[in-house]
């Protein structure tokens, strides 16, 4: 895969640059995957044996979507 499609490591700066698009994708990966996982424990919030922990998920999930706006 050409280097302008992805990302390119500068050596004399030690620098590496991506492309907007690279980092448009990586950053919709990222979101689908924590879209995944909080639909997956909202569907199994009721089985007792599994996520007692219900509401502790539901601030760690707004705590890592805080986060993740705030970076991008």
């Amino acid at each position: 895969m050409s280097d302008r499609l992805t990302l390119t490591y500068i050596k004399d700066y030690e620098l590496c640059t991506t492309t907007k698009g690279y980092i448009i994708v990586t950053l919709i990966l990222l979101w689908i995957n924590w879209l995944v996982i909080a639909v997956m424990t909202y569907r199994l919030r009721n089985i007792q044996s599994t996520f007692n922990e219900f509401y502790e998920f539901l601030v760690i999930c707004f705590l890592a979507t805080v986060a993740m706006v705030k970076t991008t």
